[in-house]
């Protein structure tokens, strides 16, 4: 048997292996180490009650894993054929994470895999989807959107296009604080209340963004498109990335990248006053981002400066009132 086959104790782990990644430094979950042995086998806790019965989501290319000092990280398997490496490198460099506009996800790290050319290691923090739980203000509201208006057009102003923004590909670090007692590495809908039993619990406590520090971040530049400069930008043409229903993809004519990330923002920053009270402000810059026509809309550049208008003109209570539209969400924080 090979060291990868052995390292792929389940069907759904990556096929690395164990041995080489810990010398690196990194710890697999119990599941997907060689030597696994289902824990329900010898406790009184169903398979759905138990830590290692949790895959991975999205099977074999995204995994979590422990550094040595306990610290949860977030390993990816990314081709060599792309140019996502490049990018992610660029967008990680010091200069740049020092600019407090970057929200583009952190690149730790880059291993070379021991057996092939085909595929990279990329390690970046653990991170969730950004409404992983409800927003319980306004202000927590336009502090997100502000986050990802001004993390876009950071890309833009270097020259790059993120080609994928969606709601897959918009992420939030929770910190320690936003879940006291921690959430499941691959679902957050769990926790371990006991980290020396392997019982799981469904719905971790939870606080507000309010009152835990969180950052949002982008993530994944498979289809991004790095320009050498403003004067070296250039149409595109063909379909790319989640959101495939816009107007540019309806015809066969080439367009604007830059002009397509906005309206890919605008639709989804969308389902914030449509899901929540007291955000009604924020409408005429989205319809303004989602225009059909895209020389009618603004840059990423513009849409912030008419975004800091609109947090303005806010009154100070309204940032901080309820915004749950409907019967509220329960809140287990207590």
């Amino acid at each position: 048997m090979s060291t990868a086959t052995k390292a792929n104790a389940t069907p759904d782990g990556p096929a690395i292996p164990d041995g080489w990644l810990r010398s690196l430094g990194y710890e697999l979950r119990q599941r997907y180490q060689p030597d696994w042995s289902p824990s329900w086998l010898k406790t009184k806790y169903r398979i759905g009650e138990s830590e290692d019965s949790i895959r991975q989501q999205i099977r074999g290319k995204i995994m979590d894993a422990k550094k040595k000092d306990s610290t949860l990280v977030a390993m990816k398997l990314v081709p060599t054929y792309t140019k996502e490496i490049v990018i992610w490198q660029y967008l990680s460099l010091p200069e740049l994470r020092k600019d407090s506009r970057n929200y583009c996800v952190p690149l730790f790290d880059v291993h070379p895999l021991p057996d092939t050319d085909d595929e990279v290691l990329a390690v970046m923090p653990l991170l969730l989807y950004y409404d992983v739980v409800p927003f319980e203000t306004p202000g927590e509201v336009m502090r997100c959107v502000y986050t990802f208006l001004e993390g876009l057009a950071f890309m833009h102003d270097h020259n790059v296009t993120h080609l994928d923004i969606h709601v897959v590909n918009s992420m939030m670090d929770p910190g320690s604080a936003l879940f006291p007692r921690g959430f499941h590495p691959a679902s957050s809908i769990h926790y371990v209340p006991n980290p020396s039993s392997p019982k799981i619990r469904l719905a971790p406590p939870y606080t507000c963004r309010t009152l835990a520090s969180v950052r949002f971040y982008y993530v994944d530049f498979g289809e991004s498109i790095q320009f050498p400069s403003f004067e070296a930008r250039e149409h595109i043409s063909g379909a790319v990335g989640h959101s495939l229903d816009v107007p540019e993809f309806k015809s066969e004519s080439s367009y604007d990248p830059f002009m397509l990330d906005v309206r890919a923002l605008g639709d989804m920053l969308k389902a914030f006053p449509d899901s929540y009270m007291g955000l009604e402000s924020l409408n005429p810059l989205i319809d303004a981002m989602r225009q059909d026509e895209p020389t009618d809309r603004p840059t990423s550049s513009e849409a912030l400066v008419m975004l800091r208008s609109i947090i303005t003109e806010q009154n100070a209570v309204s940032l901080v009132i309820s915004s749950t539209k409907g019967e509220d969400e329960e809140d287990i924080s207590a």
